[in-house]
């Protein structure tokens, strides 16, 4: 098997066994929050999935390498002033264990739904920044 992403995209770890997944390629400042949302809730469940999408056991040592992963890869999808700003705010948020108040996050998936309601149940996201998204359609964080 080969290696797929964890949250991004309908072939992801997330869209395969749970359904929902983050819309969207690469990390961007529009996927990024979503990212760190799904990396919160895997901290607070205790398990995630691996390259070959196999469950693992999640601890904030481990949500630390993504967010520094995720920070790293941003470098090549943006330009470093907001891929240094990402990385940052990707520390900051998993140390509060929410998303900052102008945050928002986009999800898809059958699934998407359920797990929006997951990670308002958990403290994660409010509901008005959490935002359910067809296959497909235009992710963008200007409103």
């Amino acid at each position: 098997m080969y290696r797929r992403n964890k949250y991004i995209g309908r072939r992801s770890c997330y869209a395969v066994h749970e359904g929902a997944y983050v819309p969207g390629k690469g990390l961007t400042e529009e996927t990024f929050l979503s990212v760190m949302a799904l990396i919160l809730r895997d901290v607070k469940r205790g398990w995630s999935y691996d390259d070959h999408c196999n469950r693992i056991p999640f601890s904030r040592n481990y949500a630390l390498q993504r967010v520094v992963w995720a920070g790293a890869l941003s470098f090549t999808h943006t330009d470093k002033e907001v891929a240094r700003s990402l990385m940052g705010l990707g520390r900051e948020i998993l140390e509060q264990e929410k998303l900052p108040e102008w945050a928002r996050v986009f999800l898809a998936g059958k699934n998407a739904k359920k797990v929006a309601e997951e990670l308002v149940a958990l403290g994660i996201a409010r509901p008005d920044q959490i935002e359910v998204v067809e296959e497909g359609e235009a992710v963008s964080l200007k409103a």
